[in-house]
Parts: structure tokens; sequence; C-alpha cells
């Protein structure tokens, strides 16, 4: 909305000022609502290819791209035999900066044991721990949801030294 060139600038002799001003002020934010995308009442609907379109767009594609990073990322953690009673914990991940929704994890030793899959807010309080016994000479594979941001796993073995242990993990979706 453009100024009338007969309306004077002084404050004082300006025709209702306020609601003059009022409407220049709404027209303005009402055009640079409509060019970044503004939802309105259904913010659903994002027709066209607004800035916000795009940004949301652009937030989907490097969240797939994390994704796909990280569900590449199987990896072998340990290969070093635990002595008896010994602990073996794993680095801590972020699942949540990955978004990814399960961690998997495999292992194969010669004595039995125990696996914990353990998930953390803040990376050093572990609230939510799964254990699962391992058995000697066999393989064990557990996928397990996660509700926190961060997750490890720890391995403790039983009474006796092992003479071999290979124990990795994975991301999934699904």
């Amino acid at each position: 909305m453009a100024l009338p060139d007969n309306v004077p600038l002084d404050k004082n002799s300006m025709p209702y000022p306020l609601v003059y001003l009022q409407s220049l002020v709404d027209d303005a934010i009402k055009g640079l609502l409509r060019s970044i995308g503004d939802p309105g009442v259904t913010p659903t609907n994002v027709t066209g290819y607004t800035v916000l379109y795009l940004l949301r767009q652009i937030e989907t594609f490097q969240s797939y791209i994390r994704s796909a990073s990280y569900i590449g990322d199987k990896a072998l953690d340990t290969s070093i035999p635990l002595s008896a009673s010994a602990t073996y914990t794993s680095p801590v991940w972020s699942g949540h900066q990955a978004s990814v929704g399960y961690i998997e994890v495999a292992l194969k030793t010669d004595q039995a044991g125990d696996l914990y899959v353990e998930q953390s807010w803040d990376g050093s309080n572990w609230d939510r721990s799964e254990n699962d016994a391992i058995v000697a000479a066999t393989e064990l594979a557990v996928k397990k949801q996660l509700y926190y941001k961060n997750a490890r796993f720890r391995i403790v073995n039983g009474g006796t030294d092992q003479t071999y242990l290979r124990a990795g993990h994975a991301w999934s979706f699904s």
C-alpha cells in the first residue's frame, strides 16, 4: 500500500495515522510471510516452491543422507578376548542424530556371559538397559529399539577367560 501524494508526512496532521501505519505494516508482513511460505491455518498446505517449502526439503534430504551413512556403518567394535569377569564397553553413539530407529549388536565368543544394550539422554546416565544372555560358542544377534538419544553396549564375561570374541553393531530403520 503506497502513501497517497496528497497526504502530509507530518505525524500531527496525517489523517488516521495509526490505522494507516498499521495497514502498511500488515501489508508488509503479509508479503514477507507469503514469500517464505506462511502455512496459515493449515500447516501442511505449502503450495508452490516457497522458501519454507525448500528449507523443509533440504532438511528432509539431510536426514536421508545422515541415515544412509549410519545404515552403512556395520562395524566390528572389538575382537579382543576378555579375561574372567571382565567387561567390554563400546563407544557411545548418537542414534538420534542419525534418525535411525534400532541398534543391532552381534557377537560370538567361546564363553558364557551377558550382553547389555544401554541407552541414555546425556551419554553418562544410562537409564535404559536391556540384558541378553550370551551362550558359549553360539552367535548372539539382538535388535533394540532406540528410545533415548545415545546408545552403547557392554559385554560382561563369565568366570572363564575367553579365547576369542568378535562383537559389532549396525543401525537400522526397522
